[in-house]
């Protein structure tokens, strides 16, 4: 919810082609992340709704967690 929030207030202020490119990054960020391939996990191989998150609440997530998402430059930027 953080990088959302992050993303959508950021997008507001960039020309499509930035905010296609922040979305690129983002995508490509979050997959290294554990908690997206947890939920994957979870969901669609044990096929249940208990995914075991790093962060017990969305307040535990620091912010420097949120800032490496933003800071990822893909293998695809120009």
């Amino acid at each position: 919810m953080h990088v959302a929030l992050r993303a959508l207030i950021r997008a507001e202020k960039l020309g499509l082609s930035e905010v296609l490119d922040q979305d690129l990054r983002l995508a490509e960020s979050v997959l290294n992340v554990g908690d997206f391939v947890e939920g994957v996990r979870a969901l669609l191989i044990e096929k249940n709704t208990t995914p075991t998150w790093r962060y017990a609440t969305i307040e535990d997530v620091p912010t420097e967690e949120i800032d490496k998402v933003f800071d990822y430059r893909s293998n695809w930027h120009r």
